[in-house]
């Protein structure tokens, strides 16, 4: 998953939902109904999502310093460590350079596999190395947090947290009187919208919200001429 797309799991989400409305008119299942206190409790449902997604993503944070903090502060040492060492050998006079040596055991490796590199191109590309490491490390982090937003997210679906429920007008009632069928489908698609949503955590949170409202505010203008 290449940096989470968010705007297509919503997009996949609300394509869901058309196909879902499609198919209880065409087959006459029971009717979704709009929760009629929406409009009223639009802004407490945001801020509800909002913190449970922020409270997430930074217990997961907590979780990635103490797992990987060391391991950065190493390679960042050593990225910081090979270019003093590489400022230090350019400013030797040719005669030090030539009778120059580093008991270092990772220059002491990369000069024995590499025997007719430079000893300033071994420190840069032991710089670039090390640099590679830190960006993997970085990559894994952000990646393990991205699966453990949408875990806890479809977690917290199947445990009673519900987006539809929360817009539709959905009950324990409303599951009891619906077709089996018809139920299954919506708590599936439930989970998953849920899970999407808390998975993407706060920064595509915002970026749905940004949409949405430059959507109504096209509306609105359209409306007004």
């Amino acid at each position: 998953m290449n940096e989470w797309n968010y705007k297509r799991i919503v997009t996949i989400g609300l394509v869901l939902i058309v196909i879902l409305i499609g198919t209880f008119i065409a087959i006459h299942w029971t009717a979704l109904e709009i929760n009629p206190d929406l409009s009223t409790d639009a802004y407490n449902l945001l801020l509800k999502y909002l913190f449970i997604i922020i409270v997430t993503e930074r217990s997961l944070a907590v979780y990635n310093t103490v797992m990987y903090s060391s391991q950065k502060l190493t390679l960042k040492r050593r990225i910081k460590y090979f270019k003093n060492k590489l400022e230090a050998f350019n400013k030797l006079d040719r005669e030090d350079k030539d009778t120059y040596k580093d008991s270092d055991a990772e220059f002491v490796a990369r000069r024995e596999e590499h025997k007719d590199e430079s000893i300033g191109l071994a420190y840069v590309n032991l710089m670039e190395c090390n640099t590679n490491e830190l960006e993997k490390l970085e990559k894994t982090a952000r990646r393990f947090s991205m699966r453990a937003l949408l875990f806890f997210g479809i977690i917290f679906a199947i445990a009673g947290l519900s987006i539809l429920s929360d817009i539709l007008n959905i009950s324990e009632s409303w599951y009891e009187s619906a077709n089996a069928f018809q139920a299954r489908i919506i708590k599936f698609i439930d989970i998953l919208l849920t899970g999407a949503l808390i998975g993407g955590g706060s920064k595509s949170f915002h970026e749905v919200l940004s949409t949405i409202q430059s959507v109504l505010d096209n509306v609105k203008e359209s409306q007004s001429k």
